[in-house]
């Protein structure tokens, strides 16, 4: 059975540093875990919390590369379409503040819309938001 790691929010926890967050008691193997998952084909996608956007967030979170996070995180809010052989995609783009997503193929099983829920719990600072609008 394929499987999908989704990490939804405050992965970094207390620190700010991702290359310190990542080398904690358990988050480290954890982290190790999901990037084998990642060399060997498996998807891993994730969503910011409230410590990411404390830490300076989309900035920190959202750039790439297996030595930064391991996960792959697209944009602050996106789609991503599972397919019945568990493989996954990003199937959202957004501009302009509009978004559009791909039409489903047969083997489309479900699509998980991946939210930023941290705007619920209290706004972020104005020059986050512009850049999250950015994204």
């Amino acid at each position: 059975m394929p499987v999908l790691l989704l990490w939804l929010g405050d992965a970094i926890g207390e620190t700010c540093a991702p290359e310190a967050a990542w080398r904690r008691p358990g988050v480290a193997d954890l982290a190790r875990v999901a990037r084998t998952h990642q060399t060997s084909g498996g998807g891993s996608f994730g969503v910011l919390g409230v410590h990411e956007w404390r830490c300076g967030a989309p900035e920190l979170t959202l750039r790439t590369g297996a030595e930064i996070q391991p996960w792959v995180q697209p944009a602050a809010n996106y789609v991503l379409r599972v397919e019945r052989d568990g493989q996954a995609a990003v199937v959202s783009i957004c501009s302009n503040q509009l978004c559009a997503i791909d039409a489903p193929g047969p083997d489309a099983l479900v699509d998980l819309v991946l939210v930023d829920t941290t705007a619920w719990q209290g706004p972020p600072p104005l020059a986050l938001r512009a850049a999250a609008d950015a994204s």
